[in-house]
């Protein structure tokens, strides 16, 4: 998804039009739970549009944000206090996700100073540089005291899949909504079949430049018979469910959703390790 914000300030008032911009971005490209849950887990916060459109929608008891870029994460506390958000169960931390907790990286800004642009891989180009610290995937669970992430969403520059990859604890995330870098889509398919997650690839909802959108369900977890109740928003602010969107690839030739396909499938071939 695109990246709106070059900074010059920190209030609000001088971000309230990228907050929009981006708010209106996420509630069309990542897909909401039909009825409330309890931990959503938001990696690679930016200015924390994401946190704000899940709050305002009501969709989760306790939402943890984390962004790695400094003045980007004091910007994300900026907007949420702003607009009241921030409690015990709403916490953003200025920690970047990686495979492995307790290191200090570097973090590059590209050269575009666009604040959801910063990532652990050094472009030939990068604006600014500056140090931060690491957590794992497995280690937020002990660090927020959650058993289990009903809905992780990942917008993390490139380290999705090592992030993915080294996590012991995937089997205990439910839902996953993920924009993917660096053409990594397949491995990252690949990758979340193995773990028992049934997933769906689709564009962003700007030009799919910058990426690609994949959504992927713990078959071994999650209530099939309420994916389709899942909910986005459209162009003109129309209420979109999977089920909908299902409707619309059946008739543009594509193939009905195979939820209960694919874990009656999962299910048989991982019978052994199961029992």
């Amino acid at each position: 998804m695109s990246n709106f914000i070059k900074f010059k300030s920190n209030h609000p008032n001088e971000v309230i039009g990228s907050w929009n911009k981006m708010i209106k971005e996420v509630s069309s490209g990542y897909y909401l739970p039909g009825e409330k849950k309890k931990v959503c887990v938001d990696i690679g916060t930016n200015i924390g549009a994401f946190m704000g459109f899940v709050l305002e929608e009501d969709k989760f008891e306790k939402v943890y944000g984390y962004e790695p870029a400094f003045q980007t994460y004091h910007t994300a506390l900026s907007m949420l206090k702003n607009f009241k958000l921030l409690r015990e169960d709403v916490q953003v931390r200025n920690l970047a996700v990686t495979e492995q907790s307790g290191q200090i990286l570097r973090l590059f800004g590209d050269k575009s100073g666009e604040s959801g642009n910063t990532s652990l891989v050094r472009g030939e180009i990068h604006a600014f540089e500056e140090s931060c610290m690491t957590i794992n995937l497995d280690d937020i669970f002990t660090l927020n005291r959650i058993d289990y992430i009903d809905y992780l969403k990942m917008d993390c520059e490139g380290a999705e899949y090592n992030i993915l990859y080294g996590s012991k604890r995937l089997g205990d995330v439910g839902t996953i909504f993920l924009e993917v870098h660096h053409g990594m889509m397949d491995a990252i398919k690949n990758l979340l079949q193995q773990r028992g997650f049934w997933v769906l690839g689709f564009k962003s909802p700007d030009d799919g430049s910058t990426g690609d959108l994949l959504m992927a369900v713990n078959v071994q977890r999650e209530d099939l018979a309420k994916i389709r109740e899942f909910y986005a928003y459209d162009e003109y602010g129309t209420k979109i469910t999977i089920a909908e969107r299902e409707k619309d690839i059946m008739k543009e030739g594509g193939f009905k959703l195979n939820f209960e396909e694919f874990a009656k499938e999962w299910h048989e071939m991982n019978k052994g390790e199961e029992e």
